[in-house]
């Protein structure tokens, strides 16, 4: 299974305008109404969510969905293309994520008026709407096959990428595509039942893992224009210091190294490429004001952690009696874990 992940979006949409009238729902970003709803909506609004600004359905039936959170490694590239291939009933071979880019409409439903991914909120907070995105797809592909048949909507069904009719045969998606295009989005959509799932809850191969483990895929830190320069900083100690003066002349003799300059309380050291930049970032000599900070380490922290845990007066209130009851008929298991201070963000660029 392939994942297009190399290609830019821009140029993905602009193949998708020359190629005619075959990729119609998809990618179509709204305005006016939709789109200032969108921008403005508070956590709890209800919006409208247009299949066609996620799903793009190519002739060939390749249905492209659009994810609206950052793949970081947790999957949702996968679990979310689920939840559309769910209810639009399609292939599964035929699916292709592709990276939201930045517009209202892609914005949190929980967290208004902001696109994130965090707080392991993707797929909660997507999973009613993803459903709703493609069974409305699948609606109106359903209702061009009628049209064309000639026959009741409610005639027709939906199997592995095919519009089916008892005599009329089948169509796929891809020969659909541009008339449902046409179609009035529908109000209400009706989802399927837990019982019929083919997807949503079930083990499937992710649709990344060929390219990332082929190092096929493209990362941020992969992404080369021209005269592109790497920047590195010299940070801190510990938090609140301020930088007090700094020696960037052994910097600069580092072969690569462009430029190294003051950006408030860093430094930042130019190079032509990543190791240019490292090496001479770690050539600058920095003195700084700590202000009282200094000592400052995983084991400093750990034991004034260890010293509150024993503090009366910050120890949550419980019943003692109920501890004693509740635990003499349990065995106990006492485990202690100790984590060093680490920053909850990736080592590079994703």
């Amino acid at each position: 299974m392939s994942f297009e992940i190399n290609e830019a979006r821009r140029s993905f949409l602009k193949k998708s305008v020359v190629s005619g009238g075959g990729l119609v729902i998809g990618f179509f970003i709204p305005t006016g109404l939709i789109l200032k709803q969108a921008a403005a909506a508070p956590p709890s609004a209800q919006i409208i969510y247009p299949p066609n600004a996620f799903i793009q359905i190519a002739p060939d039936s390749t249905v492209s969905i659009v994810i609206n959170k950052c793949e970081m490694g947790q999957g949702i590239f996968t679990s979310m293309s689920q939840l559309i291939a769910e209810e639009l009933d399609c292939d599964w071979t035929q699916i292709r994520p592709v990276a939201a880019g930045v517009n209202p409409i892609y914005n949190h439903t929980v967290f208004g008026g902001s696109q994130i991914t965090g707080g392991s909120s993707s797929l909660s907070s997507s999973y009613m709407q993803y459903r709703k995105i493609g069974a409305s797809a699948r609606m109106m592909l359903v209702q061009a096959a009628a049209a064309k048949w000639g026959v009741e909507a409610s005639s027709c069904a939906t199997s592995n990428g095919f519009v089916t009719h008892p005599s009329k045969g089948k169509l796929s998606y891809g020969e659909l595509s541009e008339v449902a295009n046409k179609l009035p989005m529908p109000k209400e959509v009706p989802l399927r039942s837990a019982k019929s799932f083919k997807f949503i809850g079930k083990s499937v191969p992710r649709l990344d893992a060929h390219v990332k483990s082929t190092g096929k895929a493209i990362y941020g830190i992969d992404v080369r224009i021209p005269d592109l320069v790497r920047v590195m900083l010299v940070r801190p100690p510990v938090f609140g210091a301020t930088l007090k003066s700094f020696d960037a002349s052994a910097a600069k003799k580092v072969a690569g190294v462009i430029d190294v300059f003051q950006v408030k309380d860093r430094v930042a050291v130019v190079g032509k490429n990543t190791w240019a930049a490292q090496k001479g970032r770690d050539a600058v000599k920095a003195e700084w004001n700590t202000n009282g900070k200094d000592g400052i380490s995983t084991e400093s922290l750990l034991a004034s952690y260890r010293k509150m845990a024993d503090t009366p007066s910050l120890i949550p209130q419980v019943n003692p009696e109920a501890v004693k009851e509740a635990a003499a008929d349990a065995a106990a298991l006492v485990a202690e874990y100790e984590f060093p201070f680490l920053a909850h963000a990736a080592m590079e660029p994703l």
